[in-house]
């Protein structure tokens, strides 16, 4: 795989020099990162290995990603030092990814397997380079690179295709042909060119806010129409994904923009209540096929087709009505606008109420209480290992609780409290305590508070001036809806350098308006 990997980075790197000779190295750096983030997300998604199986896609994906990155890497490194350019650390998330890097450095050093901690567990490979990795991406992207309308489309239509597969993969149809060398049960925890189910939920759920926010704040034909299309696609794939964190992360980031709604204007929120019949709509579609057994689908959980063909689509509808009947007249918006405090108060207490009682509803009938059981299967299933990780970090010598036992070491340690093999806690931060350390894991976690909180200052600085992409909610939304999802699973080689790169893109808008 290095052979590889060199291999494929040589050539990047040639490539990337014959097309940008001519530039100068500051048009270069942002030529460069430009193609890195469009690249990142429109055909890395979107490529799938060749060789057939369930695992080889993760270890093809890793190999994409890691290519790209060294050729960014190494292109800026070699800008910098023939420019003897100087590096500065100019805000606290810069501060955050420098201590983040440095205390991950140290959980290396005190790690009794170098080799799995510098690379990672096998198929996974989150050790300290991949790590290194990110933020060095951080670092360049946010020095040099912008989002605009093109980066938009390039996400949206990228995703589009990636849902659709998903949605015909649920349905036995396999355009692209990567299904058949899959056990039944290999089928129903793969999907799409993404691979793994629970990596697909997460990319749904990174990508998601972006398209959302397309359809509620650009005007033109041509973006309502490729946005409705997200919409549908998206919605269609959620119900038949499978993994239950996704409708929590989903869930989180509706609310975000249903708040930024209310205080923008009554055209978003218009915009927002069409976007849920929309997608209630796609979603009782895809309940009355599974109702009616029209076509042949996969195995479901009870739980996604319980969201399918119950109450939560019907209330969708109803939801997005009232919505668009608040702002078909803006006298009614204008009158409203005065107390809007008190009535998005109001509303989000109700729709929270209702959005929670329902839910728990459905997955205590749909599994059984298996979620809320005391017994190891609390959870789904993932009761166990948090009790065996507990268990484990527990255990540990004070250094490694501190400073943990090495990024990609969590399996070392693991095995001896349980016979399953796990690469990782099925919780990123819970992971992340135990490779990292309290203090590492932590810090880790504060690079996505502290990008939170930018989006939220990005938010109301943009409330007061005229920009084109609203990069506070984007970042927000989908910052917390990554944080939540992987509350309940794992960082891998595809959503954690996206969002690690949208973190790094946002944060250029924000000092862009926060000079000091």
């Amino acid at each position: 795989m290095v052979i590889r990997l060199l291999v494929a980075v040589i050539a990047l790197l040639f490539i990337v020099y014959v097309l940008l000779r001519e530039k100068t190295h500051d048009k270069q750096l942002c030529i460069i990162s430009y193609w890195y983030v469009a690249l990142l997300f429109s055909l890395y998604p979107l490529v799938f290995s060749p060789i057939q199986g369930y695992y080889a896609m993760g270890i093809f994906k890793f190999r994409i990603w890691a290519a790209m990155t060294a050729c960014l890497i190494l292109y800026s490194l070699f800008i910098f030092i023939s420019d003897k350019r100087t590096f500065s650390i100019s805000s606290k998330l810069d501060i955050a990814m420098i201590v983040f890097a440095s205390l991950v450095t140290i959980s290396f050093l005190l790690s009794g397997n170098k080799l799995s901690s510098l690379t990672g567990f096998s198929g996974w490979y989150t050790g300290l380079l991949f790590l290194y990795g990110l933020v060095l991406v951080y670092f360049i992207i946010s020095r040099n690179d912008t989002i605009d309308n093109r980066f938009i489309w390039i996400i949206e239509i990228s995703a589009i295709i990636i849902f659709a597969i998903g949605t015909l993969h649920r349905f036995y149809i396999d355009p692209i042909g990567i299904m058949k060398t899959l056990s039944p049960n290999e089928c129903i925890r793969f999907l799409s060119t993404i691979g793994q189910a629970t990596w697909y939920s997460s990319y749904l759920c990174l990508v998601f806010p972006i398209g959302l926010y397309a359809f509620i704040s650009f005007d033109d034909k041509r973006n309502m129409i490729v946005s409705t299309i997200f919409l549908i696609t998206s919605a269609c794939t959620l119900v038949t994904q499978n993994s239950d964190s996704a409708y929590i992360s989903m869930f989180v980031i509706i609310v975000s923009f249903l708040v930024y709604a209310m205080y923008k204007s009554g055209k978003c929120l218009m915009r927002l209540g069409i976007s849920f019949m929309i997608m209630s709509c796609s979603i009782i579609l895809i309940g009355l096929i599974e109702r009616f057994g029209l076509i042949p689908i996969v195995s479901l959980d009870v739980l996604s087709i319980n969201l399918a063909t119950g109450i939560i689509p019907v209330i969708g509808v109803v939801t997005g009505l009232i919505l668009v009947f608040l702002n078909v007249d803006p006298k009614i918006y204008e009158k409203l606008h005065s107390k809007l405090p008190i009535i998005c108060t109001t509303t989000l207490i109700i729709f929270i109420a209702i959005a929670i009682i329902v839910g728990i509803k459905l997955i205590s009938i749909s599994a059984n209480d298996v979620y809320f059981e005391t017994s190891k299967d609390w959870g789904n299933g993932r009761g166990l290992i948090w009790l065996r990780t507990l268990q484990m970090y527990k255990d540990l010598p004070l250094v490694n609780k501190l400073l943990g036992v090495g990024p990609g070491c969590f399996n070392d340690h693991i095995s001896n409290y349980t016979e399953l093999i796990l690469a990782n806690a099925h919780s990123e931060w819970l992971t992340a305590i135990i490779e990292y350390g309290i203090i590492g894991g932590f810090s880790y976690l504060a690079i996505f508070i502290i990008a939170l909180i930018e989006g939220i200052k990005m938010i109301k600085k943009e409330a007061h001036a005229d920009f084109s992409i609203n990069m506070g909610i984007i970042v927000f939304a989908c910052t917390l809806g990554y944080i939540v999802h992987n509350a309940f699973n794992y960082q891998q080689c595809i959503s954690t350098p996206m969002i690690i790169t949208l973190i790094g893109i946002a944060h250029q808008s924000f000092l862009n308006m926060h000079p000091s």
